[in-house]
């Protein structure tokens, strides 16, 4: 299938036909749309807004085309995350996590059991990776604990979003976890701050 088709067919969960099965491995179906955003529901977004090529990045993905996880770097505001949300709205299920609120829930719970809002959904999300110039220990263990929950329950079909090119990356945590994550596909969002635009 073309590069073309292939969005095509991830954009036609979108439309008011019905969508063609499309299954790839057998944990990542396409094939029905949820009958609405069932994250972060207040953040509006399109996919029609979404950079063409990273469509064509989803949809490679979710047709087992490319490997897991998705590493989406870019400046601030460039729309990373919305598109990530596209993406998470055409699967079965997502979780959407910030490596802040993993951090807070590790400080609070000591080490939370992560698995019920990794191992059930299709897709999970982790946002604002490398935040800082310099991981803290806990920001450094909340990364590693989804990267190694996402691993462990989830196919590693995972997306993390970074303002951060990958060797700002590994100079804010190491290698290891760098090497991590961009095991996988990495995409470099080329877009200005949309807020800025306004």
């Amino acid at each position: 299938m073309t590069a073309a088709g292939r969005v095509d067919q991830w954009l036609k969960l979108y439309g008011e036909s019905e969508p063609d099965d499309v299954q790839s491995d057998g944990y990542y179906i396409l094939a029905q749309c949820p009958p609405e955003r069932s994250i972060l529901a207040n953040i509006p977004r399109s996919p029609k807004l979404v950079d063409r090529r990273l469509m064509e990045t989803f949809a490679g993905l979710a047709l087992g085309e490319l490997r897991w996880p998705l590493l989406i770097t870019g400046e601030a505001g460039a729309g990373k995350t919305r598109a990530a949300l596209c993406f998470a709205d055409s699967v079965h299920s997502a979780s959407y996590h910030t490596s802040e609120r993993v951090a807070d829930l590790i400080m609070r719970d000591g080490f939370p059991d992560l698995s019920a809002d990794i191992d059930h959904p299709t897709l999970v999300i982790l946002d604002e990776v490398g935040e800082r110039s310099k991981a803290s220990d806990l920001a450094y263990q909340a990364v590693k604990r989804m990267l190694d929950e996402c691993e462990k329950y989830n196919h590693n079909v995972l997306v993390v979003i970074s303002n951060n090119s990958p060797g700002e990356l590994a100079n804010i945590y190491d290698d290891r976890i760098a090497s991590r994550l961009v095991a996988g596909t990495v995409f470099h969002l080329d877009a200005k701050d949309r807020r800025q635009e306004r």
